[in-house]
């Protein structure tokens, strides 16, 4: 009796889930924006207070009741949140007539790459978030709960954690114009250093307090047992490794990755639906490892550093 039920909230939920990454789309044309004016720290800032929003709505739905609709209504404030600051942000420094007539500037024009960007945008949702929807499918509505709220969290410290990078990415790309690749090489070795050293210092307090807040709070709801969340985090923590090397290529104007990741989008989806009817959490994670092992865990950090050391040998040529 409770299946057509479960089917009418799975929907809602995916719809929810549809429009909040669309809207994520859009908000690439705001965060490039950002980017170009050196303004990553502020859309850094932005995009945590929108975590912060968005995970205290689906915390206090979930608490509320709400299930997968909290948490889906939780994606859909992270980027509304997100695109309504940026826009702000950017419409305070550029004067507001370069937006309008007799010569608008556009979105092509500002962002070249807007759509091979909200494609990769789209592949990386199939590979992560997207898990939280085949994960209703796959299992009952309180485990669902469970992966929703650790995966949320686990995205939170992948956010974070990417920071150390994020804001070096306006210096990364003069250094690359400029032709300082060894400057650039430094820069990145550094930060990517730090950016893993705190998801993993992270990683082990949230799996250590996670549980005790909850219980604090009378949560009808936890997170998942220490196996599945150390399994979660480590696929996490390799897609901030993936996501640091495509952002790397990026600052290059190019997005070599999308092949890649719209491949392991698919496989994740396809996976994830088999493994994980089988053997639940552990098979929906091991997907999501499987898939992107196949193409995207060694082809984009090969890609980059591939690139690197091209650019290295061509400036080294023309110095001779």
């Amino acid at each position: 009796s409770e299946h057509p039920n479960l089917i009418r909230t799975n929907a809602i939920a995916f719809c929810i889930l549809a429009l909040g990454s669309g809207l994520n789309m859009m908000v690439l044309f705001w965060q490039g924006l950002q980017f170009g004016i050196d303004r990553v720290r502020t859309y850094n800032q932005f995009f945590i207070i929108g975590l912060l929003f968005s995970y205290a709505f689906s915390f206090c739905g979930l608490v509320a009741g709400m299930g997968l609709g909290a948490l889906a209504l939780g994606l859909l404030i992270l980027n509304f949140t997100c695109r309504w600051l940026a826009r702000q942000d950017v419409l305070a420094m550029i004067p507001g007539k370069a937006f309008k007539d007799p010569k608008p500037v556009t979105w092509q024009e500002l962002w070249p790459m807007t759509w091979r960007s909200g494609v990769t945008s789209w592949a990386a949702f199939l590979c992560i978030q997207n898990t939280t929807l085949i994960c209703s499918l796959v299992t009952d509505i309180d485990t669902t709960a469970s992966y929703g709220i650790s995966l949320q969290l686990a995205v939170l410290l992948h956010g974070f954690s990417a920071n150390w990078l994020w804001v070096k990415y306006p210096l990364i790309s003069n250094l690359r114009v400029q032709g300082a690749v060894k400057e650039v090489v430094s820069i990145v070795w550094k930060r990517m250093l730090l950016s893993l050293v705190t998801f993993a210092a992270g990683a082990v307090v949230i799996i250590l307090a996670a549980p005790l807040v909850l219980s604090y709070v009378h949560s009808r709801t936890q997170v998942l047992p220490n196996g599945q969340m150390m399994a979660l985090f480590v696929v996490i923590g390799l897609d901030l490794v993936i996501g640091m090397h495509a952002a790397m290529m990026q600052t290059g104007n190019q997005v070599p990755h999308l092949r890649p990741f719209i491949v392991s989008g698919v496989l994740v989806t396809l996976l994830g639906w088999l493994l994980g009817r089988s053997y639940g959490i552990y098979g929906l994670i091991t997907a999501v490892a499987l898939s992107q092992l196949i193409y995207n865990y060694w082809w984009t950090p090969w890609r980059c550093w591939r690139d690197l050391r091209k650019e290295t040998s061509e400036i080294k040529g023309i110095a001779g």
